[in-house]
């Protein structure tokens, strides 16, 4: 995909899915909603859930998004 396809894909609405590192090394993965802060996608969560207390501690994170069809 060129920028622009990827730019115009990413504006549609898609779920995402965030990866954070859970204590132990696990894999946190959730969906998600997401948006963007200027060309920056963002995601948004209440304080005490567990990827943001996964981002705490380690801020590794991996988003992934796609349309869900084959």
């Amino acid at each position: 995909m060129t920028d622009a396809q990827v730019a115009a894909y990413l504006a549609e609405p898609h779920l995402c899915r965030i990866g954070t590192i859970a204590p132990g090394g696990r894999i946190h993965l959730v969906a998600m909603n997401y948006g963007f802060l200027g060309d920056t996608p963002t995601f948004w969560s209440y304080r005490r859930a567990q990827k943001v207390r996964n981002l705490e501690r380690d801020p590794t994170v991996g988003m992934i998004v796609d349309s869900g069809v084959r």
